[in-house]
């Protein structure tokens, strides 16, 4: 379990880059952590807090989707910088700049893949704690 909000990509790193290798307790633990940060950066004390949007994850999630290789994912790492820049709340840049990390050490196409598969789960999770987020 991650024990800070800015720890949760750091730890994950090769849960990350390896997740369609993931299987059985190993995934299910994954996943429960996902979750759990992505509670964690929607609510504090039990009330919303400013935090990344629906839509602004949705960005996210088809820049990398779109990619049809690996070549194409290191491409679109300005682009997703851009989102970045223009973001208000400092957890939502904190969010982007470590998943912008990741993305530069993806070296095979299996974690391009990986990656991809990522921003879905992650995508569907944040909408499930954020639904009427946009």
């Amino acid at each position: 379990m991650t024990k800070k909000l800015d720890d949760f990509f750091t730890e994950n790193e090769n849960h990350i880059l390896n997740f369609n290798n993931i299987k059985g307790q190993e995934l299910s633990a994954f996943l429960d952590d996902m979750e759990s940060y992505i509670e964690k950066i929607t609510f504090k004390d039990g009330k919303k807090i400013e935090s990344i949007t629906n839509g602004q994850v949705r960005v996210l999630y088809n820049l990398i989707n779109q990619t049809e290789s690996l070549q194409e994912l290191q491409l679109v790492r300005p682009k997703i910088a851009f989102v970045a820049a223009k973001q208000n709340s400092e957890t939502s840049k904190k969010i982007i700049k470590s998943l912008l990390n990741i993305i530069s050490k993806t070296e095979f196409e299996e974690q391009h893949q990986s990656i991809k598969n990522f921003m879905a789960s992650f995508l569907h999770y944040h909408k499930f704690y954020n639904p009427s987020n946009n």
